[in-house]
């Protein structure tokens, strides 16, 4: 299942970086077995423009953010095409925004989004299933606010170099509970802030074209399913680090001042297979 893309992404070391984003418990640190990791949730916001019910679970997402802080990470996947298109007549100034993304479409396939709006909590299945009703999130949020994680997650650099548009970043993290089974490291480009056309049911007119579209989804920095970061187990006391990555933002981007990157680890195997483990965000620029 791990299908790395190539594509505007290439490794290498770099010394030095613009800022760096320091690890939760930084003063006991993984040398300490007692420290406590929380776990950060992460909600992906399956939706779309041409989605009428979907400012609603947007909404939810935005209650939920407000209750939790950052101990949730929200992500607007937008997907199923007939919904995150291009509405024709193109060039007319409405839906016109391409909101597709090649891991939304296989997230589409592989976790059963047949329609819209849905969601996903930390992929953990929650009453038997991963994709959920916007009902359900606040729930399924519940049930793993206040856990311990097993890995301190966090964005050790990130650098911008504006004339190439490029970004450098390394993701580190730490073990501080033991951990089993394969893991993989996926980090995502998401753009905030994004005004643009959005049907909404509870808007009068329903067309809103001046609608604030959050936390999207504009490309996967190292491909859709990520990349190897736990082979086998890890024990407490264990450093994980991936190569400095080069990144060309990606041509859909409108504002890069208004991005962030949101890395998480997730089982690739077994019983827990897709489930979030970790999370951290953090913005392009400081």
């Amino acid at each position: 299942m791990n299908k790395l893309s190539t594509l505007l992404l290439s490794m290498f070391f770099l010394a030095g970086c613009d800022y760096v984003d320091e690890p939760l418990g930084e003063e006991d640190g993984p040398d300490n077995p007692g420290v406590v990791v929380p776990r950060r949730i992460l909600l992906e916001d399956c939706t779309g423009h041409t989605c009428n019910n979907c400012p609603e679970a947007a909404r939810i997402a935005e209650e939920m953010k407000e209750n939790l802080g950052d101990r949730l990470i929200i992500v607007a996947v937008h997907m199923v095409d007939g919904f995150a298109a291009p509405v024709p007549p193109l060039g007319d100034g409405e839906f016109d925004t391409d909101f597709r993304t090649a891991a939304g479409s296989e997230y589409e396939t592989t976790f059963g989004i047949g329609s819209l709006p849905k969601g996903m909590v930390s992929r953990r299945p929650f009453e038997n299933s991963i994709s959920l009703g916007r009902n359900k999130w606040n729930s399924a949020a519940g049930a793993l606010d206040g856990q311990e994680a097993a890995l301190d997650l966090w964005f050790d650099s990130i650098s911008y170099d504006q004339g190439t548009n490029t970004a450098t970043l390394k993701v580190k993290a730490a073990c501080v509970k033991p951990l089993s089974g394969n893991h993989s490291l996926t980090i995502y480009l998401l753009e905030d802030s994004i005004i643009a056309d959005q049907l909404d049911l509870d808007a009068e007119p329903d067309h809103v074209q001046d609608y604030l579209h959050r936390h999207v989804l504009r490309d996967n920095v190292n491909g859709t399913w990520g990349q190897n970061f736990v082979v086998g187990s890890a024990d407490v006391g264990d450093t994980l680090e991936t190569q400095v990555i080069s990144y060309t933002l990606a041509a859909n981007v409108l504002d890069h001042t208004h991005c962030s990157f949101v890395a998480y680890v997730y089982s690739t195997a077994g019983t827990d297979q897709y489930e979030v483990k970790q999370a951290v965000e953090a913005k392009l620029l400081p």
